[in-house]
């Protein structure tokens, strides 16, 4: 071997020598306690933890495979790579385990690559502050998935997740309160995180798609009628039911722009909102329903306030008055604004686009063959038709005079409305048929339909609405309308005055109560069945409207046939509300049928204590019968219902006998 060939093997074998060492010195590991913060060429900085006093080594040829990346390991606790292109720092606290966590994230300018050695890799760019991850997860099952932070805008993709591929989830605090993130999970399992705003460091589970509101019901649609308007709808969301997720659902009814209402319920429920339309015609109503996962839901509800007013003869309700020798001519007189409007009409029909909708109007009618009309309307929403009575029909004249003892309803201001029972298209109901001011002189004059039946109403300004009562138009008349003030504990005067009889029987266990009304002048009846010895209880209540004869029967079962009862009923006659009482009994008798149950009561107790005190010690014998015989008559008269009961009595007289027995044997008393 030549000497130039040995003197290079020889400097080749000094530099293999010199190495080894150099190798080997890269390789061991070394003790450290905290973080090793390692940087790329590229300029990113990983500041690596493996805990306490970790032995860390740096493989040489793993350190920098690459411009972009770092492999950094440890004795015992496993090894982690960093990949990125760009300037940015990580603090990797946590390398393995139950989770890899990283805390003081900068990955603004670049996407980087976590990958420890026994957990798939995560890459995190955009505002991301904090990650922390598990090797696997599973959606919905209550538990931390992920341990999430952004400053903004953020996407973190976890290789080979564990969750469902092909699926999309949300984000939830581990409190329920929602996060503005969803996540993605592709073909292969990997899930890809996207945050669209600022985030606090806080644990977060991964949920199923959160579900949408529901709206029902929304109601009311097609024509409306009245003033005001009542919108309803219920809302419902499965996310609400058990309230797991902590949602809540916003509700907004709006029209044309406007909100009528806004609610947020964390359960189930209803919705109203009310408004007084403003436009005649087709109105379009929006309810938005918005859950605090941003899924929405709309419902719509088209309602049709009254654009016409529809003018019928009063004799055939279904009928237009469309057949007249000449046009029919209506005057809109508002209440507030003075203004007339006239329109004419051939077809039974007006137009009333452009008027004021939500003022009130005095509407004077006039038609070839008709009687005229004046109908007061409160708006023009809230009544769109009128009736005309045909001048063929027999009618009368009927003068209405006020007399207001309230200071309540003053003639000027206060309007009298004529209601007649009328059937149309197959149902029977009140219509208003006339209306008017009383004005200066009080009074008011109506040509009404011989032989009908009428409701009488008054209404003043500040909207207070009395029933005067019904009236029969046999014959033209003057009928006072007296106001007074509203009576209260009035019992059963209609009795004495003989305007109706009510009677209670009970025969055997059946309870009966019968009503008669000669005059045929009430307009309700309602009873209720009570214990006599406590009113609370109530075993039976009927009613009905407008009668002239009302009968109840109830059968009593079990327990209840051992009770004692008494009927309570209320009636409405010509305005006035009268109550009264009767006992049940078939030996019961009417004694002072015109007082109250419970000053009978009083009066009651007192006779008793009243003949009590009328015996000494003399004939005390006489008294211990007389008190309790008493007692019993007051008992089957209900003058005691509520105070004493038959057994009570019955005890009492026994023992009146027997101090009699006594004192006649020469037994001490």
């Amino acid at each position: 071997m030549r000497t130039g060939t040995r003197f290079v093997i020889a400097i080749i074998a000094l530099i293999v020598v010199m190495q080894v060492p150099m190798a080997l010195a890269l390789t061991n590991t070394t003790p450290v306690s905290g973080g090793v913060p390692v940087q790329t060429p590229s300029g990113f900085t990983a500041t690596v933890d493996f805990g306490q006093n970790a032995a860390v080594g740096f493989g040489s040829s793993q350190l920098f495979r690459s411009n972009s990346k770092i492999n950094v390991s440890s004795q015992n606790n496993g090894g982690v790579v960093v990949t990125s292109s760009n300037p940015g720092s990580v603090d990797i606290d946590q390398v393995t385990g139950s989770r890899t966590v990283l805390t003081s994230v900068n990955v603004t300018q670049t996407t980087a690559t976590i990958n420890p050695s026994d957990k798939s890799a995560v890459e995190l760019s955009g505002a991301v502050d904090a990650f922390a991850y598990s090797a696997s997860h599973t959606a919905d099952d209550g538990s931390a998935d992920f341990r999430l932070g952004t400053s903004g805008q953020a996407t973190i993709v976890v290789r080979d997740s564990g969750l469902a591929p092909n699926s999309e989830f949300n984000l939830i605090g581990t409190s329920g309160e929602p996060v503005t993130g969803s996540v993605s999970v592709d073909g292969s399992g990997d899930a890809t995180i996207s945050v669209s705003g600022s985030e606090s460091v806080r644990d977060v589970n991964v949920i199923s798609d959160a579900a949408a509101p529901t709206l029902t019901d929304f109601t009311p649609s097609g024509a409306v009628s009245g003033p005001t308007v009542d919108f309803s709808v219920n809302v419902s969301d499965s996310d609400l039911q058990s309230n797991a997720r902590n949602d809540s659902v916003t509700v907004e009814i709006s029209t044309g722009g406007t909100t009528l209402t806004t609610d947020t319920l964390t359960r189930g429920g209803e919705i109203t909102a009310s408004t007084a339309p403003s436009a005649s015609g087709e109105i379009d109503v929006q309810a938005t329903a918005t859950d605090d996962f941003g899924e929405t839901t709309t419902a719509v509800t088209t309602i049709e306030t009254p654009d016409e007013l529809v003018i019928r003869n009063q004799s055939a309700p279904n009928q237009l008055v469309n057949n007249t020798t000449s046009n029919v001519s209506v005057e809109f007189i508002g209440q507030d604004s003075g203004q007339v409007f006239t329109r004419t009409t051939s077809t039974g029909r007006i137009d009333m686009t452009g008027l004021p909708v939500d003022e009130p109007f005095i509407v004077r009618v006039e038609a070839p063959g008709f009687a005229t009309t004046r109908v007061q309307l409160q708006s023009l929403l809230s009544q769109s038709e009128v009736f005309l009575l045909p001048t063929s029909a027999q009618n009368v004249e009927i003068r209405f005079d006020l007399n207001d003892n309230t200071g309540q309803f003053p003639a000027k201001t206060t309007t009298i409305a004529i209601e007649q029972i009328l059937q149309q298209n197959g149902t029977t109901e009140y219509k208003r048929v006339a209306a008017d001011e009383f004005g200066a002189s009080q009074s008011r004059t109506f040509t009404l339909e011989q032989g009908s039946r009428f409701r009488v109403r008054i209404r003043n300004q500040d909207g207070e609405v009395r029933e005067l009562g019904s009236i029969t138009a046999g014959r033209s008349k003057t009928v006072p309308l007296d106001v007074g003030e509203l009576q209260f504990g009035v019992s059963d005067k209609g009795l004495e005055e003989g305007r109706y009889q009510a009677n209670a029987t009970r025969t055997n266990n059946t309870l009966t109560f019968v009503y008669q009304d000669p005059a045929s002048e009430t307009d309700s009846i309602e009873v209720q069945f009570v214990q006599s010895d406590n009113q609370s209880v109530v075993v039976a209540t009927s009613s009905a409207g407008q009668t002239d004869s009302f009968k109840f029967s109830h059968q009593l079962q079990g327990d209840a046939q051992n009770e004692s009862y008494i009927a309570l009923f209320e009636v409405s006659r010509n305005g006035a509300v009268r109550e009264g009482s009767r006992p049940f009994g078939a030996q019961q008798f009417r004694l002072g049928s015109g007082l109250d149950t419970g000053w009978k009561q009083i009066f009651g107790v007192g006779m008793l204590i009243v003949v009590g005190a009328l015996f000494s010690v003399a004939n005390a014998r006489i008294g211990a019968l007389v008190v309790p015989g008493m007692a019993g008559v007051l008992f089957y008269a209900g003058w005691l219902s509520g105070v004493a009961s038959g057994g009570a009595v019955v005890i009492a007289l026994a023992l009146g006998v027997g101090y009699n027995l006594a004192v006649t044997r020469g037994v001490p008393t």
